[in-house]
């Protein structure tokens, strides 16, 4: 496979690079990575263009389909895109390529004659967030900014074998354990991208506690809201090129489930034949479902010879369609009445369901946004027990409308967050670089 070089836009560079030398400020270096980077970021690069704070925003190419990537025109910051990495490749082959580009970059802005430090600015839990940092530091030294720090899965201690509703009900109250090692990999990414950063700014108060309890220094950690609640309330204005309506005509009738996973551990071959057969019983009962196919369930469904299988959940009603390309499509049906509800693995879905006030089950046996279980209710844990336990737990969820309270849960993640982190980054005062870029080798 022929390496495609990485590229900028001179214009840009030269105006911020100048702006942070006749400011003697930092210049921040936002650097998006996934899906969720190019909807969650939009604000905070809205903000730091609103404030004047000196910053390049970077494209790091993990992911790049059309489809992956719109929400950066829909939200409007495609022209902020200065710099362009393309690290495309497997996961272990995008790090040395990952390495190779933060020195790359850090080149660049010697030679653009940046006079005081660059400090990257990473979110969540990509492998992007965990390794710019750790690469960065090994540069010059230098720590960075994580925005959406301190996510951690926990998960519900109960009997999961118990009656269904008990078991569903039982989640908002009972206690809670840390999990270390989930989701495969974000749980070590945000863990590692948090280490190398000198500030961290934490969605929710259980957030901001995962970090205090892990020893960073409260000074460091600023409260700040989630950036998925400024998406939504951004994009609710955006008019699709395409009504998602018209683009799939069936979603005009009855009422739909909207399902759709790409979490490494729910790919396996166990999960997804569980998975299939609670969806088979969930439609045999009645309910509606219309299946997004992700690239990791169609690799998984492709290596593991699910194809009978899947033929029989088509056959029994289900609707498949592609990723939607536009996150204004994905928003306009969720946020309308031919919307019964989510089941998904993503936690940018957790976060956004709640902010719509919609029905979320969660395909996971831990989740890294406990606060929309224990603190609100618009959530709740349905992981692969079995397909009966599926077929029972959707059922209460979405059609008897059980378990979940979405009318009186606290309401979580605040609002114009991005643009309150680029007020807070206009004025910070940043720890210089340990090594003061005096070293070479």
């Amino acid at each position: 496979m022929t390496e495609i070089k990485p590229y900028y836009n001179k214009d840009i560079v030269t105006e911020q690079v100048k702006k942070a030398n006749e400011k003697q400020s930092p210049l921040y270096l936002i650097f998006i990575g996934t899906k969720p980077c190019y909807i969650k970021l939009a604000s905070l690069i809205h903000g730091m263009n609103e404030y004047d704070v000196p910053f390049l925003a970077i494209d790091v190419g993990q992911h790049y389909d059309k489809n992956l990537t719109s929400a950066q025109h829909e939200l409007g910051f495609s022209s902020h895109i200065s710099v362009y990495l393309k690290v495309q490749s497997t996961l272990t082959a995008r790090t040395p390529l990952l390495a190779n580009r933060i020195n790359w970059l850090y080149e660049l802005l010697n030679e653009f004659g940046l006079k005081d430090q660059a400090i990257p600015v990473v979110s969540g839990d990509t492998s992007t967030a965990g390794l710019v940092p750790v690469f960065w530091y090994m540069q010059e030294g230098g720590t960075s900014v994580h925005v959406e720090a301190g996510l951690r899965s926990y998960r519900p201690v109960l009997d999961w074998n118990g009656n269904v509703e008990d078991v569903l009900a039982m989640q908002n109250n009972c206690a809670w354990k840390m999990v270390k090692d989930a989701p495969f990999p974000e749980g070590f990414d945000t863990r590692i991208a948090s280490v190398g950063c000198q500030l961290l700014f934490a969605p929710e108060h259980v957030n901001r506690q995962n970090l205090v309890s892990e020893g960073y220094d409260e000074s460091t950690i600023v409260l700040s809201g989630s950036l998925s609640s400024d998406a939504i309330d951004k994009i609710k204005s955006v008019k699709p090129e395409k009504s998602v309506f018209e683009e799939y005509p069936f979603l005009n009738e009855g009422r739909w489930l909207r399902v759709d996973f790409h979490r490494r551990e729910n790919m396996k071959p166990a999960e997804m034949k569980i998975l299939l057969e609670g969806l088979i019983s969930y439609m045999e009962e009645g309910g509606e479902v219309v299946f997004v196919m992700t690239n990791a369930a169609k690799a998984a469904l492709d290596q593991y010879g699910f194809e009978n299988l899947f033929d029989q959940a088509v056959r029994q009603g289900m609707q498949v369609t592609p990723l939607w390309p536009e996150y204004s499509q994905v928003i306009e049906f969720i946020n309308s009445e031919k919307c019964i509800g989510i089941y998904t693995d993503s936690g940018g879905l957790q976060e956004e369901s709640h902010v719509l006030g919609v029905r979320c089950a969660t395909y996971r046996w831990n989740t890294d946004r406990p606060e929309t279980i224990n603190f609100s209710t618009t959530n709740v844990l349905v992981p692969p027990v079995s397909a009966e336990f599926i077929k029972k737990s959707l059922q209460l969820i979405f059609h008897e409308q059980k378990i979940l309270d979405i009318e009186n849960g606290q309401k979580l993640y605040g609002d114009k967050v991005g643009y309150n982190i680029a007020s807070y980054l206009k004025d910070y005062k940043p720890v210089s670089p340990v090594m003061g870029n005096v070293l070479n080798y």
